[in-house]
């Protein structure tokens, strides 16, 4: 067999190949004929550690393949060409001092040549051929054994892309089940809920207890569709942080408010220890109270009824170290490098607790990072509990003041708003909430009835959906404005988008505000103080 025909053979073969350590034997067993060699070795890179591991071999017993199935960067040939990303050439072994090389001699092997495995400059691992009957290797030689490591490298980069590929796809299926179940769970009680306060007996205690679930289960689908649009602005690098010296009692204080009832609801206790002198970073006060919250709900979810979640906060040598610990079911400790990962849904067998998104922990520990600070995991086990600790750097800075915006809840009465969108039952219902806070609220379907009930109504506030048939938000929003009524009113998109080309493209269009869908009481509160100036 020529040079050409062997590559192209091979070429070929790597191409169609689906399983690396099989077609790797094949192969080397045809190249090592080519070459007059006697043995030859593959070995990959650990993702984890800088080693190698022997992938496959020819030329040396099984125990001896046993022996060397774990080589670290630096030791022996295969080990310094690793390291080094460089090919190294021995010849006549067995007269030669090299400390590299007395893994190999031990073989009987008196010429080596070993090459790095590269692809996108990223070491894949190394692939070498050995002969114990000559002393060097020709230069010719030398290049087929460069040409068959650079197609070897090639495929195995394929394969390793493929094989991510699958394992994407995998998590995008388990994650889309996971999304229509855990959606699923909260609109079961939102709808017989609905069926309850439909009957007579709702009435009194009975409804308001109604109400409590339907807006607990409201919220949770809400900070279901939250933690999604977090993390894809994250990961486009659309998140600004709003930095300021914060300090961290305060935040733990907000995230307990906001995570308590669910907790109190799964039958976890928690305490919470901080220092008496304030705790200062830079930081936003909001996406820090995220990652606490985050991490209390996370705790909550693996913890059975009658555990406790405790919380504490230190620093040391310039550090804050904030650290969440639990009673629950713990984390198996080959899995604990996962939890942090986009969709990783780690099955911690507690039949109660649902797998989750597998957003949270990713959220917690992108922003983190985005505050400069790190988050790890640690658990004992299954049955062992979990401890989620952050650390962020402190500041020296004190704020100046602190800035505690609220709207007062004694809204004004008589206040003119408009509502325009297409979906009747969101326009009906936010016409009955602004009435419910002392606004004269009027309601328009489509953007031309709306721009013609604007003319005659003259609200001073405007809500208005953007995704219309027809004449859309963006060219309503432009009607409106082009009237003098409409210059001097407030705009407010809604929509289900949230990102920053929409809230752009809202801004250009003439919009005051974005109201991503669905808004909270205390966003459309807000916007009514707007609106009265």
């Amino acid at each position: 067999m020529r040079r050409n025909e062997l590559l192209t053979k091979t070429a070929a073969r790597l191409l169609e190949s689906s399983d690396a350590q099989m077609i790797v034997e094949q192969l080397c067993a045809e190249v090592m004929t080519f070459l007059d060699c006697e043995l030859f070795f593959n070995f990959v890179a650990d993702d984890d550690a800088p080693r190698l591991r022997l992938n496959a071999c020819a030329g040396v017993s099984r125990e001896i393949a046993e022996q060397i199935e774990w080589l670290d960067f630096g030791v022996a040939v295969c080990g310094c060409v690793a390291r080094d990303r460089e090919r190294i050439i021995a010849e006549s072994i067995s007269s030669v001092e090299d400390e590299r090389t007395t893994l190999i001699r031990g073989f009987g092997v008196e010429a080596y040549c070993c090459h790095p495995l590269m692809a996108q400059g990223k070491l894949l691992g190394t692939l070498s051929f050995g002969s114990r009957s000559r002393p060097t290797f020709r230069d010719e030689e030398v290049e087929v054994m460069q040409a068959v490591s650079n197609l070897l490298a090639m495929a195995m980069a394929r394969l390793k892309m493929e094989q991510a590929l699958r394992e994407a796809d995998r998590r995008k299926d388990e994650f889309l089940a996971t999304l229509a179940h855990e959606l699923r769970n909260p609109l079961a009680p939102i709808r017989s809920g609905l069926q309850v306060l439909k009957s007579e007996t709702a009435q009194g205690p009975k409804a308001a207890r109604v109400q409590e679930i339907m807006a607990r289960q409201l919220d949770h689908v809400v900070r279901l569709v939250d933690d999604l649009m977090e993390v894809s602005r994250i990961r486009s690098g659309k998140i600004a942080l709003r930095l300021e010296p914060v300090d961290l009692a305060a935040v733990i204080g907000q995230a307990v408010e906001s995570s308590q009832p669910f907790l109190d609801a799964n039958g976890v206790a928690i305490s919470v220890a901080t220092p008496e002198a304030p705790l200062y970073v830079e930081g936003d006060p909001v996406r820090l109270a995220q990652v606490v919250s985050n991490l209390l709900n996370n705790a909550g979810k693996y913890t059975e009824p009658g555990g406790r979640v405790d919380i504490t906060l230190d620093h040391s040598d310039g550090w804050a170290t904030l650290s969440v610990a639990d009673t629950g079911v713990g984390i198996p400790t080959d899995l604990l490098p996962q939890v942090f990962d986009l969709f990783a849904q780690v099955d911690r067998n507690l039949g109660r607790a649902q797998g989750g998104l597998g957003i949270g922990l990713a959220l917690v520990r992108k922003l983190v990072a985005l505050h400069g600070g790190e988050v790890t995991a640690q658990s004992a086990g299954q049955g062992h509990g979990s401890r989620f600790t952050v650390r962020l750097p402190v500041t020296d800075a004190i704020p100046a003041g602190t800035t505690n915006a609220s709207v007062s809840s004694n809204e004004r009465t008589g206040q003119r708003v408009l509502v325009i969108d297409d979906n009747r039952d969101a326009a009906a219902s936010m016409s009955m909430l602004l009435e419910t806070m002392g606004a004269d609220a009027r309601v328009a379907g489509d953007g031309e009835t709306g721009v013609a009930v604007f003319e005659t109504f003259h609200p001073a506030l405007v809500f208005l959906d953007l995704g219309m048939p027809g004449m859309d938000g963006f060219e309503t929003a432009r009607r409106l404005r082009a009237t003098p009524a409409g210059r001097a009113a407030t705009l407010v998109a809604l929509t289900g988008w949230g990102g920053e080309y929409t809230r752009a493209r809202t801004k250009a269009a003439g919009f005051d505000l974005h109201l991503t869908k669905p808004a909270s009481v205390e966003d459309v509160r807000r916007v009514l103080a707007c609106g009265q100036g």
